[in-house]
């Protein structure tokens, strides 16, 4: 088991999920602040993309260009 785990441990998925988490827990930080705030909208839906969590990322996204729908 420990080989298998080894063989298929790619560090740089780890630190790129981390970053990911980091990023989403500092924008729900500002959205809990702002919630009309589109940058931090945008950070989230990145975030979330990185999570493969791709309905919430179109649900902030969607958000993001109701408030603000000039912003592109």
């Amino acid at each position: 088991m420990l080989n298998f785990i080894h063989n298929h441990f790619d560090p740089t998925i780890v630190v790129s999920r981390i970053h990911a988490n980091i990023g989403r827990d500092l924008s729900v930080q500002v959205l809990e602040l702002d919630g009309q705030n589109v940058k931090a909208l945008y950070r989230r839906a990145q975030a979330y993309i990185q999570l493969v969590d791709l309905d919430l990322a179109e649900i902030d996204i969607k958000r993001a260009l109701e408030i603000d729908p000039d912003n592109r």
